[in-house]
């Protein structure tokens, strides 16, 4: 009960505002624009406001009475036509009307919010402003609304059409007030266009519609109709997308192969709807590895691979490119295999790197073994032919080269006078000055050795026996022992051919010359150098003995 009479008083407290509202409205009808100093009432003549946004119809007065009624009316049409109330305001109470119902708001004092605006709002505004004993006052306000642009492209996006038609990209505006500057783009490029123009025609503020002539395949792209406005600049857009021939855009040149090497052979092919590229040889097709790779819209490369290659391989490869547009694109080359395979893989040059190696190795091994078995044979002849050998194979031809060292001081003055003798080989010397060898093939001479003469030589460089070395020594370093001395036939045997038998021994010995009764050459027989076929027979000898003894050493000696 209680709800129902607080309801009927609401709506008593409703009714009774619009009859106010429309009294005044009524009695405003016949009558001009009061004009109350007393108020001060102001507004401007007109307010811009952007479609979407809010706007305030700002108004101002004077007087500081308090208000009696506010209200804001729409004209229908120009001043003097029929007010609509559109917001109403008195003390304790405010209400909105009409097309700003829930849209318009008392602020700052007598002005009136809008939000947000729309196109439909535009016109004139009259507001009504009623003072405590004061009266009313009017003004009016003309509401412009301006409408952002809206484009709109065409046909439609994307925009699909084949190579080497002419078509024509639309472009339509909506704003208020109208646009002042209209022009296309391209990926984001502006549209040159002329009237002579053979690729772009309008697309402007007199002919907004851009025509493109024998559409090719760098037509495609993002298209953009861009319009300037006093609210914003805008742009509509649209895909243009060409169906072109595919088109062989890359092609390995003619080559040269060699047998069993690997071979890559590319085609790179561009095309609208993606081309299809296949491989020929000779009109079959070729059963290989391929390889399909796509780049970019539109562009594909397919790699032909030939593992192995043989003889069989070589000839004229045909790559073809189609998409069922025109005709497909053909293009040849020439696959030549011929000879070996070349050195390209580092796999072979391993191989021959260490067959190269191991032949090196190889042959060091046997020069090594050569040396060593050479060496080994030489020593074991030199060791068991010491003498025989150093003479025989050598003759000595060194010994005139080389030069005498000097003698020591405290003998100088005794060998000035000291001739070279003759006759001196075979027979014993005492060293009379120390030396010390100055090479391999030198003796080692301390004062009081005794040593046998071998072989004498005119360049003052004799070789002889000492503790069992055969060698070089100076022969101013020594003096001749007495005839006597030396040895001979039916004496004892010298030491370097103590391992001879007798009878081997005598068959060294040439026959001994007799000298007149009572000379030395009477007791004492002198030896020949062993030259010639003394040599070659004592050699001889000594080599069967020692067959003999050891059976190895014909072997080695037949080596040498």
């Amino acid at each position: 009960m209680m709800l129902s009479v607080r309801f009927n008083m609401e709506n008593l407290r409703a009714v009774a505002t619009l009859c106010v509202v429309l009294l005044l409205s009524v009695g405003a009808f016949g009558q001009t624009t009061v004009s109350n100093s007393a108020i001060g009432l102001k507004v401007s003549q007109t307010v811009d406001a952007v479609a979407g946004q809010p706007v305030t119809l700002k108004a101002t007065y004077k007087s500081t009475r308090s208000i009696v009624s506010l209200i804001w009316s729409k004209v229908e049409g120009d001043v003097g036509g029929r007010r609509a109330p559109v917001f109403v305001h008195y003390p304790g109470s405010e209400y909105s009307y009409g097309d700003l119902t829930g849209r318009a708001e008392r602020t700052n004092g007598v002005s009136l919010r809008i939000s947000p605006v729309k196109p439909g709002d535009e016109g004139y505004y009259v507001v009504q402003v009623l003072l405590d004993a004061v009266g009313q006052e009017e003004k009016e306000v003309y509401l412009n609304v301006l409408e952002p642009p809206k484009v709109f492209v065409g046909p439609g996006s994307p925009y699909v059409v084949r190579w080497g038609k002419n078509i024509t990209l639309s472009c339509r505006v909506k704003a208020k007030p109208e646009i002042t500057n209209l022009y296309w783009e391209k990926d984001g490029l502006p549209v040159r266009s002329f009237p002579r123009s053979k690729k772009y025609r309008g697309g402007n503020m007199r002919n907004p519609n851009l025509h493109v002539i024998n559409v090719g395949k760098t037509d495609a792209g993002k298209y953009g109709c861009v319009i300037d406005h006093v609210v914003e600049s805008t742009r509509a857009t649209l895909d243009l997308e060409v169906l072109y021939p595919a088109s062989i855009t890359s092609l390995t040149e003619s080559v040269s192969v060699a047998l069993t090497d690997t071979i890559t052979l590319q085609c790179f092919a561009d095309g609208n709807p993606e081309p299809n590229i296949t491989w020929t040889k000779e009109g079959a097709p070729v059963e290989r590895m391929r390889e399909i790779q796509t780049f970019s819209k539109g562009l594909r490369a397919s790699a032909l691979v030939l593992n192995y290659a043989e003889r069989n391989d070589s000839g004229k490869y045909i790559c073809t490119a189609s998409n069922g547009l025109g005709k497909p694109d053909v293009r040849t080359l020439t696959l030549n295999v011929e000879g070996e395979r070349a050195l390209n893989s580092y796999t072979q040059i391993a191989i021959f790197a260490g067959a190269a190696a191991g032949g090196a190795w190889l042959i060091v091994c046997i020069i090594l073994v050569i040396v060593y078995v050479r060496r080994r044979n030489q020593q074991r002849l030199r060791d068991d032919f010491a003498y025989y050998y150093a003479v025989g194979r050598r003759h000595f031809e060194y010994l005139t080269k080389k030069e005498l060292p000097p003698i020591p001081p405290h003998a100088a003055a005794a060998q000035q006078a000291k001739k070279m003798p003759k006759n001196a080989v075979g027979r014993l010397a005492r060293v009379v000055h120390k030396y010390a060898p100055q090479a391999e093939d030198e003796l080692m001479l301390e004062v009081d050795d005794v040593l046998e003469i071998v072989k004498t030589d005119e360049g003052g460089w004799w070789v002889g026996y000492l503790k069992g070395k055969l060698g070089l020594f100076p022969f101013n370093y020594v003096d001749l022992l007495p005839e006597k001395a030396t040895m001979g036939n039916g004496k004892a045997k010298s030491p370097l051919r103590a391992d001879l038998t007798d009878s081997e021994y005598q068959a060294l010995d040439p026959p001994v010359k007799q000298g007149p009764p009572g000379s030395e050459r009477d007791s004492i027989s002198l030896p020949e150098p062993l030259t010639g076929d003394s040599f070659s027979k004592a050699t001889t000898l000594v080599a069967e003995k020692k067959e003999k003894d050891n059976p190895n050493l014909v072997a080695c000696s037949g080596n040498r």
